[in-house]
C-alpha cells in the first residue's frame, strides 16, 4: 500500500463512483431552480460587501421556497443502509447549487446565506466536477456530514463572520483551505 488507509481508499473510490451522480443532481436542481432564482436582497449585498467579491454577489440568484421539492441525493438511501448520518435533501435548511441557493424561509438569516454563499465561492474555485468529488470523498472519508471539509469550512467561515465582524475575503480563505489540501 502507498500509506493510504484502507478506509481512504474505500472513501477514495467510492468518491470516483458517485461523484458522476451527484455532479448532475447539483446540474439538474441548479438548472431547475434557477429560473425561480432571485438576486440578493440590496441590503444583503451591501452586507456581504467586502467578504464576498461583487462578481459573486451579483452572480448568485437565490430561490426562498418552503417546498423547494428537492429530490433525494443520489447516494443518500445508501448511506442511511450503512448507518452513515447524512440529513436528508428534502430536510435541508438550505442546500447551493453552484451560484443558486435554495432556502426553506423567505427571509433567511444573513449566516445562513453567508455559510451558502461560502459554498458558492467553494464551486467558483474547484468547479462542480471538483466540488463533487471533494463533497462525496469528504463524506466517505469521515462518515458524517457535520465532519465534511467543505461544510467544515463554510462553518468555520461563517462563525468569523458572526463573531468578529471583520471583513475578510472569503475567496481568500476558500483557496487558501485548497492551497493546504483540506478539502
Amino acid at each position: 500500500m502507498n500509506g493510504m488507509s484502507l478506509r481512504r481508499q474505500a472513501a477514495h473510490f467510492g468518491a470516483v463512483l458517485l461523484s458522476w451522480p451527484v455532479e448532475q443532481y447539483i446540474a439538474a436542481q441548479g438548472d431547475r431552480l434557477a429560473r425561480a432564482g432571485v438576486a440578493i436582497a440590496p441590503a444583503l449585498t451591501e452586507e456581504f460587501r467586502g467578504w464576498f467579491s461583487a462578481d459573486l454577489l451579483e452572480s448568485v440568484r437565490i430561490v426562498a421556497s418552503g417546498d423547494l421539492q428537492l429530490p433525494a441525493l443520489p447516494f443518500e438511501s445508501i448511506l442511511r443502509r450503512f448507518g452513515m448520518d447524512m440529513p436528508g435533501a428534502q430536510f435541508a435548511a438550505a442546500m447551493t447549487f453552484e451560484n443558486v441557493v435554495a432556502v426553506r424561509e423567505d427571509h433567511p438569516p444573513a449566516r445562513l446565506l453567508f455559510h451558502e454563499l461560502v459554498h458558492v465561492a467553494q464551486y467558483r474555485l474547484l468547479g462542480k466536477a471538483a466540488f463533487a468529488r471533494l463533497y462525496v470523498r469528504g463524506f466517505l472519508t469521515e462518515g458524517s456530514y457535520e465532519r465534511i471539509p467543505l461544510e467544515r469550512c463554510a462553518w468555520a467561515l461563517e462563525e468569523r463572520f458572526a463573531t468578529r465582524r471583520d471583513t475578510f475575503s472569503v475567496e481568500e480563505a476558500v483557496a487558501s483551505w485548497v492551497e493546504r489540501d483540506l478539502f
